[in-house]
């Protein structure tokens, strides 16, 4: 939508549209979207309109994730064994770049981003036996480093500001109950 005219374009018109995330350049909109089959890939199409382009060959279940310098997306990837990776390609070939392996990767939480240096990607880790953001080395050398320290709770959510000095979370417990019913005899 164009703020000062009020202008709106369509972009997008196929089933499974969510999650949009446009780049800084203002020149393509990323998204999650599916495909002929139902499976969910990242699509972008280009902000003034056209036709949408398929980026991933990968299932996603997460937001795609634009790098600050806009030449890669990260997205959350199950592999067919059941771990969770984070995957990142090319923004402009859809060509995979890097597969981030993380074996204490909490699965309860979709959040995966780039820290604003762009050589790190921050995710939420159970590592330590409660949900808490690392950030962790991507396309080329770095050491991972624990962003929070909480004992409790899940990290459901976070952001950058775009300053890059301060994270916005939402984070909380997840709490279940089990109830059984019986028929009246």
């Amino acid at each position: 939508m164009d703020f000062k005219g009020g202008l709106s374009v369509q972009l997008t018109s196929g089933l499974g549209e969510t999650d949009p995330e446009c780049g800084r350049e203002g020149k393509w909109v990323y998204y999650r979207g599916q495909t002929a089959g139902g499976d969910m890939r990242i699509f972008k199409v280009p902000i003034a309109g056209g036709e949408p382009v398929q980026v991933s060959e990968g299932f996603t279940f997460s937001p795609p994730c634009l790098s600050p310098d806009e030449k890669h997306v990260l997205f959350a990837h199950p592999q067919e064994d059941g771990k969770v990776v984070g995957s990142i390609v090319s923004s402009s070939s859809g060509q995979n770049e890097f597969v981030l392996e993380n074996p204490t990767f909490d699965p309860t939480s979709q959040a995966m981003y780039w820290q604003p240096d762009g050589r790190h990607v921050v995710m939420a880790d159970i590592r330590t036996g409660s949900s808490n953001l690392w950030a962790l080395p991507v396309l080329g050398a770095g050491q991972e480093k624990q962003l929070t320290h909480f004992t409790t709770g899940i990290v459901w959510s976070f952001q950058y500001s775009p300053d890059g000095e301060s994270i916005a979370m939402a984070r909380g417990s997840d709490q279940n109950d089990v109830v059984l019913f019986r028929s009246a005899p």
